[in-house]
């Protein structure tokens, strides 16, 4: 009997998705002499990939279901508020990572301060005191086995060094069986919108809730990797 192994293409949809919190050693707010900050990442989260295993974090899909952070990530990262981006912190891992550490320099961030930051780095992210702002696109390019760079959405809330990643988005596989065929549409039947620009809210647990969507479209287009042509059953 012959058996078929696809690696599927991966493309991200809003989805509301809850993530199980957990307890973590809580780390001091510390920023050093130079005003580099330190932010200690990872996420737990409901989020899978067809039924296979709870990824640990977000950024690159591993064989076994996981999600781990990739080398040079980055993140918009607010104290309080703000606008233009935040603050971009850099991940400092040289492999594909469960955890990371992501640093950058910021202003002054005082002791109990609420702090916030999404993935990935968006100049045109913006934070209130209660909500995230971010951007979906409508267009996307498949990646075989994973996710293209700088695009699953996730964001974090804490008052100390440590951050809990959740995922905001969803993701699943496809493959195609015709030949010739550059791109893929999805699009929602009921005309809600799929991409566009997400305020993102949280709940009295702390985990991520998208409240609106606006300037966005009721479809995703997905492209073929390289401007070229799906390859059947990849």
């Amino acid at each position: 009997m012959r058996t078929k192994n696809f690696t599927r293409f991966s493309i991200l949809l809003i989805l509301s998705l809850l993530a199980h919190s957990c307890q973590e050693e809580i780390k001091p707010l510390v920023i050093n002499e130079q005003g580099y900050f330190t932010l200690h990442a990872q996420n737990e989260s409901d989020f899978h990939i067809s039924g296979e295993e709870e990824p640990k974090t977000r950024s690159v899909l591993q064989p076994d279901g996981s999600v781990f952070w990739s080398p040079a990530d980055s993140i918009s990262f607010f104290i309080g508020n703000g606008a233009n981006g935040g603050y971009p912190l850099v991940s400092n891992n040289s492999s594909d990572a469960a955890q990371a550490d992501f640093i950058g320099k910021i202003g002054n961030c005082p002791q109990g301060a609420t702090c916030f930051a999404i993935y990935p780095y968006n100049a045109k992210s913006s934070c209130t005191e209660s909500s995230l702002s971010t951007y979906l696109p409508s267009e996307q390019t498949a990646v075989e086995g994973t996710f293209a760079d700088d695009l699953f959405i996730s964001v974090a809330t804490s008052q100390t060094n440590q951050m809990n990643f959740y995922h905001v988005c969803g993701g699943f596989k496809f493959s195609v069986s015709g030949e010739g065929i550059r791109k893929v549409v999805f699009k929602n039947n009921d005309g809600g919108l799929l991409a566009g620009r997400l305020t993102i809210g949280f709940d009295e647990s702390g985990r991520p809730v998208v409240t609106s969507i606006t300037d966005g479209t009721d479809a995703i287009t997905v492209n073929a990797p390289d401007g070229g042509t799906f390859i059947p059953g990849k």
